[in-house]
């Protein structure tokens, strides 16, 4: 575990509701109620902005301040909400609340006013489940949800969603896309333990998948409870492929808990809304408050004891950035983050281990550079992103210190050439006279020698023979390479 003392920040929102994309603080936005990191792009989270009905990124990548954008269709056009799949810029959600990210980036939400889940992937926005209101398994397109809102997926690319309005928690299968309920009765609520249709649920909200496979964890929200549950192996043929579900949390410690996260230790964090704060639960079971003041709503940054929320609900944990945890601070009408949680001792080994073989990459390419032996030297308090930022810079600086090496090269090699043409120019016109006056005396008495021509190098002062036909007997003149006044020799 670690010892250093939480400390809470605002990650982006103005605390005024509206929609406006931007830089950190400069962003608006109207009561975000899920938010999911991705996995398969270092410093890239994204939210629903429930109320503006629509999908919202946020990027973080390399350190840099984080820049809010919408990923779907905004303003007038999604602002009664509705239903259109396509271009992701065109498309409309009507309340979209759960939100999460496969390994491939494909993005999946809850599109609870819709009752189905939507999918972006690519730039496109397709139904993935879900037709009209109700209860119903089967094939995806002709299952029915009622206003679902938690998802999560495992590393098999199936997904898992709390059907909130069924008191049901759903799997829609990877490939065939086929939709089963795991626990829970359609339209009954209670609290009961057991397998599958024994289970009763009061508006399951929040789920998560646990460290161990086939582990999940669900915020009875109704309930006021969390509860665990996994395939049972000894149940009948049947009903294995319901799960087993048991509460993991004492009644009384919760009020309305929403969302839940785990992190790569253990720890489960659950949102605790209308307590507003955010509780930890350890691997023993032990319920501790992470931050937050209780009961006391509000807007504030610092350590556990002076930071304040304001019905918080989504959450996740954001193992890139050591570790933190991201909340949809839901009424204050931002992100925030929460840093100083343990972290996973195999993922520090592994961000070390892609440091070394980024820099090991870029050294191959002949990159070089002060900051590789200090800056670098801390690669594994460097998260990737910022490594290959840095890099990319120590690249572009060395590849302009290049450049204009490649252009004194280039200079001197023009000017080498002129003077070479500027010989040859020389040289020819000497040729020529040479020629000339050598023809004039021919003409008058022929040569009595007869000796052949042969090929006769003129030597020049540049040490770059020229090639003329001449005879021995008859070599005019040696070259010399004073340009403005030649000599001949006699």
């Amino acid at each position: 575990m670690s010892s250093r003392p939480q400390q809470s920040d605002t990650v982006c929102g103005s605390g005024l509701p509206g929609h406006v994309d931007g830089i950190g603080d400069r962003a608006r936005m109207y009561e975000p109620r899920g938010i999911a990191v991705d996995p398969s792009c270092t410093g890239v989270v994204y939210f629903t902005d429930t109320m503006n009905n629509c999908v919202r990124r946020c990027d973080t990548m390399g350190g840099l301040k984080p820049n809010v954008t919408t990923v779907t269709a905004c303003g007038q056009r999604a602002l009664q909400g509705g239903y259109y799949d396509g271009i992701a810029a065109s498309s409309i959600f009507r309340r979209p609340r759960g939100i999460c990210v496969g390994s491939d980036g494909a993005v999946y939400v809850a599109d609870t006013g819709n009752h189905c889940i939507r999918k972006i992937h690519r730039g496109i926005v397709t139904t993935l489940a879900g037709s009209t209101r109700g209860h119903g398994d089967g094939p995806a397109r002709r299952a029915r949800f009622n206003e679902p809102c938690g998802l999560c997926v495992d590393h098999h690319g199936s997904l898992y969603v709390a059907d909130t309005g069924n008191h049901c928690i759903r799997k829609v299968q990877a490939g065939s896309y086929h939709v089963t309920t795991l626990c829970g009765v359609p339209g009954k609520q209670g609290c009961t333990e057991g397998i599958g249709d024994e289970v009763l649920l009061t508006f399951p909200y929040g789920l998560c998948a646990g460290m161990n496979e086939g582990t999940f964890y669900i915020t009875d929200f109704g309930n006021h409870c969390i509860r665990s549950a996994q395939c049972d192996d000894d149940a009948p043929v049947s009903r294995r492929h319901m799960w087993a579900v048991k509460t993991c949390s004492t009644f009384g410690t919760f009020k309305y808990p929403w969302g839940c996260a785990m992190d790569g230790v253990g720890n489960l964090y659950v949102t605790d809304s209308s307590n507003h704060r955010i509780q930890r639960i350890d691997a023993d079971g032990k319920v501790s408050t992470l931050i937050g003041l209780t009961g006391k709503p509000g807007y504030s940054e610092g350590g556990p004891k002076k930071a304040r929320f304001c019905e918080p609900l989504g959450i996740a944990v954001d193992a890139h950035d050591g570790n933190a945890v991201l909340v949809c601070d839901c009424k204050n009408q931002r992100i925030r983050r929460v840093k100083g949680l343990p972290e996973d001792p195999g993922l520090v080994r592994n961000r070390a281990e892609r440091a070394a073989r980024i820099r090991h990459n870029y050294a191959s390419a002949g990159v070089q550079h002060a900051f590789r032996s200090k800056a670098m030297a801390h690669a594994e308090h460097t998260d990737e992103a910022t490594i290959r930022l840095q890099c990319d810079i120590e690249h572009m600086v060395n590849g302009m210190g290049m450049l204009m090496r490649n252009r004194v090269q280039y200079d001197n090699d023009q000017r080498q050439t002129k003077a070479v043409e500027a010989i040859k120019g020389v040289k020819g016109l000497q040729t020529f006279e040479s020629k000339k006056g050598r023809a004039s005396k021919a003409s008058a008495a022929p040569s009595a020698s007869g000796s052949a021509g042969k090929k006769v190098l003129l030597p020049g002062r540049s040490g770059l023979p020229a090639l003329h036909e001449h005879s021995a007997e008859e070599q005019p003149f040696g070259l010399q390479m004073d340009l403005s006044d030649s000599e001949e020799e006699p």
